[in-house]
């Protein structure tokens, strides 16, 4: 098995990424200290900003947890995602 890694002629975070999660086995989603979250497609090369957090939320922990995964199967893409923050609160 190989890990295959490739640079970007122009960076899509401004700062340190420090959350990456996998939504699909061909798509990843990061979150930069930029407070910038942006979903990555690994077959096309596309970037999209999804969302930029507020000012004053720094994130420090990921987690998704993908439909179709798990018990009761099904299809899609969609599903829940959880974010941590400095101060040890979260969202959903």
């Amino acid at each position: 098995m190989r890990f295959k890694t490739s640079n970007l002629k122009e960076p899509k975070h401004a700062d340190l990424v420090s959350c990456v999660s996998w939504l699909s086995p061909d798509d990843v989603v990061s979150i930069g200290d930029d407070r910038k979250i942006n979903r990555w497609n690994l077959v096309s090369g596309e970037t999209a900003l999804i969302a930029e957090l507020p000012e004053d939320f720094h994130p420090t922990d990921m987690h998704t947890f993908p439909r179709g995964h798990g018990a009761g199967g099904g299809g899609g893409s969609s599903g829940t995602s959880g974010l941590g923050k400095k101060g040890g609160k979260g969202i959903i």
